[in-house]
């Protein structure tokens, strides 16, 4: 704990020096851009949208306000390549309308300024690719300068609602507590007002066909979507895929998570040939090598080795072994997803009170090691582990969890087991894979379909749990055919056109084609 505090102080002052520095001299602006966003003209061929989308519409509307570089890229990317093909595009910016943002970490958000250390990179930067591939770009913060709009004359909307899930993400919890949680709750709200005020005034003033955002559950591009909705504006979500270098599309959704089920329906009925077969598990065999298996690396070692891992945590081999998954609270994924449960937690306490009474179960809890894993600004608040340790002080034998910090190997874990329980994990999907019965217990894009069990309400969920649950091969059949869809057909590579090193971003200078959005069949 202390050397994260010390790591997340460092990082924290390393940011400050360097933001004052580029703030001072507006010559480093150009430096910074140049170096992490390489642009030459013509280079990125071929995106287009789908002759549907085409026609009867051409001013597209491309809604992005924060400063992270690869979502940075590829909208820029969109514009340019829209607007060669006759689309009038438009790009629109927050430039420092709003006093917080998605980008930003409970403890940078509550200053008395409206600015903060990375509105100068997000407004700047934005502005310059603008001019760079030569797109309409649209100051939220100007435009409302000229054209002031009263927030009393805007309809009702409940924006304490519409900002849930970006204040979750911000406080990396779902527990608010201290009246400086509060007063970052009454920020958001004001800035998504800003941004209500913003759309009201522009969309009825101003002819728009299509809509491009990112995501769809930050609160900016959800109130967005409420106004496409009112409007009849079809729209694009995008996000990136849990295959690395991945991107994900939705049509007039939210593309977290996944809205998979349209093109499931298509695709379920599909046998697949044995090269994609192989094609699907020689990816998963590259998914348990350290270091491979999503965004964001999480272990550095992995223990695989069964007997090894029986004897360091106790596991009882004799006995049907259970594996529960759980995820980051905080994760986009997750915030506003529950079914039957009201949170992960109530899912967690459920499934240990469950098992405290049936002890000839063995029940093994798998922390997710992104709680720990990642930069000491992303730790959830919220840990699992801390959770189940003052509701359960004491737990009988059966019941073994397994910290975030360990380096158990989830693949040995799924082996082991007769049954998983996931609320959104992927590995649910993994271990459907692995010919395991998986109870899903969340609004995840795989859940109801055949190849898991997704009860109607906690009643059933315990009779599933006290069931001897099997997976049949017809349910493997699906879980292959939906595996392949999610990472070959639905998950769209951006690797061949952006070339990503560490945190930088640059166009590669020799692309035929890239036809993303015609790849999202959109």
């Amino acid at each position: 704990m202390f050397m994260q505090k010390i790591q997340a102080k460092f990082y924290s002052l390393k940011t400050r020096l360097i933001n004052k520095f580029i703030r001072l001299s507006p010559w480093c602006y150009d430096i910074y851009y140049r170096y992490f966003t390489s642009w030459q003209q013509g280079s990125i061929k071929g995106i287009y949208l789908h002759p549907s989308w085409k026609k009867n519409a051409n001013h597209v509307l491309i809604f992005t306000q924060r400063y992270w570089l690869i979502h940075t890229a590829v909208e820029s990317a969109f514009a340019k390549e829209l607007q060669t093909q006759g689309w009038n595009v438009t790009v629109v910016g927050c430039d420092q309308a709003i006093r917080t943002c998605d980008n930003m970490m409970y403890g940078q958000t509550l200053e008395t300024k409206p600015l903060t250390h990375q509105c100068s990179y997000c407004s700047y930067l934005l502005k310059k690719l603008c001019q760079r591939v030569g797109v309409n770009y649209i100051s939220i913060r100007e435009y409302l300068e000229r054209n002031p709009v009263q927030s009393d004359s805007l309809p009702y909307r409940d924006y304490e609602k519409i900002v849930w899930c970006s204040w979750v993400r911000l406080l990396r919890s779902q527990h608010p507590q201290e009246q400086e949680e509060f007063a970052l709750r009454h920020s958001l709200v004001e800035s998504c007002q800003t941004i209500d005020r913003f759309l009201t005034h522009y969309l009825e003033h101003n002819k728009v066909d299509q809509v491009i955002m990112l995501n769809g559950k930050f609160f900016a591009e959800q109130l967005l979507r409420e106004h496409c909705h009112e409007k009849d504006i079809p729209y694009i979500s995008y996000e990136k895929g849990t295959f690395k270098e991945t991107l994900v599309f939705a049509k007039n959704k939210a593309a977290i998570p996944y809205p998979t089920l349209e093109k499931w329906q298509q695709r379920k009925d599909i046998p697949l040939t044995q090269e994609q077969k192989q094609r699907l598990y020689g990816y998963l065999e590259q998914r348990k090598v350290v270091g491979n298996a999503g965004i964001v690396p999480l272990y550095s070692t992995m223990t695989e080795d069964q007997k090894q891992l029986s004897l360091k945590y106790g596991i009882d081999l004799t006995k049907d072994i259970v594996v529960l998954f759980t995820n980051v609270i905080w994760d986009s994924s997750v915030v506003l997803e529950d079914t039957i449960f009201s949170n992960i937690f109530e899912w967690i306490t459920t499934v240990i009170n469950f098992y405290i009474k049936n002890q000839d179960t063995q029940l093994i809890i798998r922390i997710h090691p992104a709680e720990i894993k990642i930069s000491p600004q992303q730790q959830t608040r919220d840990k699992v582990q801390d959770f189940i340790q003052s509701k359960f002080p004491t737990l009988p034998s059966n019941i073994i969890v397994i910290s975030p910090q360990d380096d158990a190997s989830p693949y040995t874990l799924m082996n082991l087991a007769k049954i998983g329980l996931v609320y959104t994990s992927t590995t649910g999907l993994e271990m459907a894979l692995k010919e395991k019965p998986v109870i899903v217990c969340s609004n995840t894009h795989y859940a109801n379909t055949e190849f898991v069990y997704t009860p109607l309400n906690t009643k059933e969920f315990l009779i599933f749990l006290s069931q001897n649950l099997q997976l049949r091969n017809q349910q493997l059949i699906y879980a292959e055919r939906y595996a392949y869809m999610l990472y070959f057909e639905y998950m769209i590579p951006y690797s061949n056109w952006i070339n990503q090193k560490n945190a930088n971003y640059k166009f590669k200078t020799a692309i035929s084609e890239m036809n993303l959005l015609r790849q999202a069949e959109l």
